[in-house]
């Protein structure tokens, strides 16, 4: 179902998902989810449908100024903005009569990877967090993506529009996604895919923000809450392995590192999505308790002498 949430005075659409059934007092255990750079809850669904046929309350939410979500300029993609979200997200769930407020946790994927490490290391609500191919250092991600002569030519681009900003000129623009070898944030080695919200040009204001943002500092904060990573063996330029590598060894006990036998973008579809998924669902079943079908399945009875009892 559409739902939307208040998040710093700006309504952020979402989508709830609950097992079928379930009833209105079930107290569920629930789990936010979000997506990466550039991607919203349309990109979400199967995981949304996953998550609640496992039996958990799953909300997937579209960042303030994407998707269909409030926010001007549109596309502003400010991670500490996207922090936020995530926590008012959490505070929407716990307020459901449906879940269970001391029972959440944190899903994502790729830049938002690294946006749960973040969350979770701030905010001790989160009782179990998964991050997936996770980006763990926004100025290192932005420059893995380039050569160096790009890597260069887009620093002397970022300190021009902050000159120009502080002199009262609007931020410039970059395409948000382009063929490898464009002038763009992200480069893509296939057709654009369709299920990027990114509309227009991002600002470059944003990957500044970008650049200065540093997950993985906040990733030994979260014991003794666990943390599961899930990282792909196969190549993969938007998703570095190293990153993945990075949060764990960052972590503190309890955490998880689960590698799988795909690339970053397999996990969004086919094998890999479902791999991937089946490896959180376990995950978040041990570290937030009892979903409602195993407690359905617990008061069943197991004999024929227990159903004559």
């Amino acid at each position: 179902m559409k739902v939307t949430f208040d998040s710093l005075g700006l309504e952020c659409a979402a989508d709830l998902y609950l097992p079928e059934g379930a009833d209105p007092d079930a107290e569920l255990p629930g789990i936010v989810l979000g997506h990466g750079f550039g991607m919203g809850k349309t990109s979400l669904v199967q995981q949304g449908r996953h998550f609640a046929a496992a039996g958990f309350a799953a909300l997937s939410i579209d960042y303030r100024y994407f998707g269909e979500s409030e926010g001007e300029p549109r596309e502003k993609n400010f991670p500490l903005d996207k922090v936020e979200d995530y926590r008012n997200a959490i505070s929407y769930l716990q307020s459901r009569p449906e879940v269970d407020a001391d029972r959440i946790g944190i899903w994502g994927t790729s830049f938002s990877g690294g946006t749960v490490i973040h969350v979770a290391g701030v905010d001790r609500r989160v009782k179990a967090v998964v991050a997936q191919v996770p980006v763990s250092d926004g100025r290192g991600w932005l420059q893995v993506l380039r050569n160096p002569s790009q890597w260069e030519e887009l620093l002397d681009e970022l300190e021009a529009d902050r000159r120009g900003r502080f002199a009262g000129r609007p931020s410039g623009t970059i395409p948000s996604i382009g063929l490898s070898g464009e002038r763009a944030v992200l480069p893509w080695k296939g057709p654009r895919d369709t299920s990027m919200t990114t509309s227009v040009p991002m600002a470059l204001e944003s990957l500044e923000k970008v650049a200065e943002w540093r997950p993985l500092a906040f990733a030994r904060e979260i014991a003794p809450r666990p943390a599961l990573v899930i990282a792909g063996s196969g190549y993969d330029v938007i998703h570095p392995f190293s990153m993945a590598l990075d949060v764990h060894a960052a972590l503190e006990e309890p955490k998880e590192l689960t590698v799988l036998p795909f690339e970053g973008m397999a996990f969004y579809g086919g094998p890999g999505l479902v791999a991937s998924l089946a490896v959180a669902t376990t995950f978040f079943r041990t570290h937030l308790g009892s979903t409602v079908a195993e407690k359905q399945k617990a008061l069943e009875p197991t004999s024929a002498s227990d159903a004559d009892r």
